[in-house]
């Protein structure tokens, strides 16, 4: 990589750090609504 791009410190690191746990956050949402909309068609069919 060049120099020129190469970016260190405390502030590039958090950045990249808080997109990681928007990343984590969003995904373990998703996982939640998934789950829980999968349970709501069980029990609506099974309840026919």
């Amino acid at each position: 990589m060049p120099k020129d791009k190469h970016l260190t410190g405390k502030i590039f690191t958090q950045r990249i750090e808080r997109n990681n746990l928007t990343l984590r956050t969003r995904i373990k949402r998703l996982a939640r609504k998934k789950v829980m909309t999968l349970t709501y068609c069980i029990v609506f069919y099974c309840s026919r």
